[in-house]
């Protein structure tokens, strides 16, 4: 059964925001999730996101969320909590949740109050965890760093990435606004609980937001008042080249940063900076000129005035890449999973003349640098001409372009002959499907965002599981 498509219109002229939702007469939503893998005895996925209003102090939006999404943090956290201790033991897991708790409560005081909301908000549902000796904060502070801890953990096998990202400035665009698209991947089973959000914090100085995510996680694609936009790649698997702690540490966790960040920078120059050297709190608390992420990612950003940068992140050091930096000949810019040649900074701020790619291999099966050629190609063959709609359709792509120009739509296989290219299982496609000839497999695509961002409005869309299998139109939010 699927909803009629909600279209929020938000105006920010006002000291609260006004939420007026309109029912398209057009149904949408995805449902296909209804096939997708889960434990048979966890919650049934949504068709689309959940979609909560947060209004408040810290704390009190915390507990908005929990309060609207307890039931799938529980869920989420059943299903990571078990495969941790699967994998490191319980003693060794809460140390490392220690350290990363730390390293939070250095960073963002505000992140800490809000997960204390959560924890509150969520209390009727954590309870019911199968895992009853686990306290309700503490299952919060797991399910917001559980990405850090099953993909860059120092000790753990690090899952092959498939994230994939494009921005374009407004001479690339039909109508002149600058855009951002990102494709999602990641294991799916506890993030299909997928819960989107828009933020109206009671601080003065902090900005009007959006985000969505698996439950608990705080978020992947985030969007302010402001008209900035931001989201998150892991970057490129460890070589052997560097010290394990140059790569990966128990530094900030990706979605503490994104989250701080849209509720803080105002535009990509105040964003990179705290993407970077941190936040005041964490300088003093640390000592340290920047700050340490968890591992190897890779931050997109762009502002409503044109500002296009990725921020390529190691746990100690940084690179900062723009448009032309990389060869391309017009306003835009790619990031999928690899590092690139580009120089990088040291943890003193000391641009070296050493490059990233010292530290950082593709994906396998060039899963990354083929993902990453098919955007740049598809930008430059329509650039002048995108839209929202054909943005929604490049996410889509079950074809994966080289860094030649030669398109490849199916591949061949020993066992099913020539399947369609999305389907193989190194994720080669901007949509990806990994694995054939099932295709609702526990790992790939499982959400997408388009963001355009225009001098006086910034419209976002976004779908739930893979893009392909979304019927009519996204869930759009428009911010005035």
């Amino acid at each position: 059964m699927t909803i009629p498509e909600l279209v929020f219109i938000l105006c920010l002229c006002i000291p609260l925001l006004s939420v007026y939702a309109f029912a398209s007469s057009v149904p949408s939503g995805n449902p296909l999730v209804q096939y997708y893998q889960r434990p048979s005895d966890s919650p049934p996925y949504p068709e689309r996101p959940r979609f909560l209003v947060l209004k408040g102090s810290w704390y009190e939006m915390g507990k908005q969320y929990g309060e609207g999404a307890g039931d799938y943090m529980r869920a989420g956290f059943n299903l990571d909590y078990l495969e941790s201790l699967e994998a490191f033991g319980k003693e060794h897991v809460w140390y490392d949740v220690g350290l990363w708790e730390k390293a939070i409560q250095a960073y963002s005081p505000q992140i800490v109050e809000f997960l204390k909301g959560m924890s509150d908000g969520a209390a009727g549902e954590l309870v019911k965890s199968k895992y009853q000796e686990v306290g309700n904060y503490q299952k919060v502070l797991f399910l917001v760093t559980r990405q850090a801890r099953k993909f860059r953990h120092p000790a753990w096998k690090h899952w092959p990435p498939g994230c994939s990202c494009l921005l374009v400035g407004g001479a690339g665009t039909k109508d002149g606004k600058v855009l951002y698209a990102h494709n999602r991947d990641t294991s799916m089973i506890s993030m299909m609980w997928n819960v989107a959000f828009l933020a109206q914090p009671s601080d003065p100085r902090a900005n009007k937001f959006w985000s969505h995510g698996g439950a608990g996680t705080l978020g992947y694609h985030f969007v302010n008042d402001k008209g900035l936009a931001l989201s998150n790649n892991w970057g490129g698997l460890p070589a052997s080249k560097g010290s394990s702690s140059d790569l990966l540490d128990f530094g900030i966790p990706f979605e503490i940063l994104l989250f701080h960040t849209a509720a803080y920078a105002k535009s990509t120059p105040e964003a990179v900076e705290l993407a970077t050297r941190g936040t005041p709190e964490y300088a003093q608390a640390t000592g340290r000129s920047t700050v340490a992420i968890t591992g190897s990612c890779t931050f997109s950003l762009a502002d409503r005035q044109g500002n296009l940068t990725i921020v390529e992140r190691l746990a100690r050091y940084y690179a900062i890449r723009r448009p032309g930096d990389l060869g391309e000949p017009r306003d835009f810019i790619v990031t999928t999973n690899h590092n690139t040649p580009i120089k990088f900074y040291d943890e003193n701020l000391r641009l070296t003349n050493e490059l990233m790619t010292k530290f950082s291999t593709d994906t396998p099966g060039k899963s990354s640098s083929n993902r990453y050629w098919t955007l740049w190609w598809l930008i430059e063959k329509n650039f002048g001409r995108i839209d929202g709609d054909l943005a929604q359709e490049f996410l889509k792509s079950h074809f994966f372009i080289d860094k030649d120009g030669k398109r490849t739509d199916s591949i061949n296989t020993d066992k099913y002959g020539s399947v369609s290219a999305h389907l193989n299982p190194a994720g080669e496609t901007v949509c990806a499907h990994h694995g054939f000839p099932e295709n609702y497999a526990n790992y790939g695509t499982m959400e997408s965002t388009v963001v355009l961002l225009g001098e006086k409005e910034t419209e976002f869309r976004w779908s739930h599981g893979r893009p392909c299998h979304w019927q009519g139109p996204w869930d759009r939010l428009i911010l005035k």
